[in-house]
């Protein structure tokens, strides 16, 4: 398998990871919300953990049931998703070339040069005003 083939099944299993992951929370969302719906304020931590957890151990039927009611939240929220893990995982990976330099960028950037791009210890030394000063004198006078 070359490097393309990696990097396409690596951006895909990402992609798959991201959308179960997500779609996981979205069907947790729809069965507070239907418990919400059901018992109203009878409702105990123990019973949505009961809930959610039979929700799971069912999820095939869970699912195709949401899906032949024709759940809009379900719908739309799966839809949602799936968009979002696309776009989550678009764009190249690597970058080349003048992309890859984000400290000191070339072009199409500009900024204030810092000590530490102006003092590199080979070209400038840092020194004091009064020693520039001393230095100046003592050269003067010779």
């Amino acid at each position: 398998m070359n490097d393309t083939a990696k990097a396409i099944l690596k951006k895909l299993t990402w992609i798959l990871i991201t959308f179960i992951f997500l779609e996981a929370i979205l069907l947790m969302a729809l069965e507070a919300l239907f418990i919400l719906s059901e018992y109203k304020l009878d409702i105990t931590g123990n019973l949505v953990i009961q809930e959610i957890s039979a929700m799971f151990q069912n999820l095939p039927t869970v699912i195709q049931s949401y899906w032949q009611e024709k759940n809009p939240f379900f719908i739309l929220g799966t839809a949602a998703i799936f968009i979002y893990s696309l776009v989550l995982h678009k764009g190249k990976s690597k970058k080349e070339g003048w992309d890859t330099e984000n400290k000191n960028a070339y072009h199409g950037s500009a900024r204030w040069g810092t000590s530490t791009d102006i003092f590199d210890k080979k070209n400038f030394q840092k020194q004091s005003k009064r020693g520039i000063q001393s230095e100046f004198m003592k050269s003067v006078k010779q």
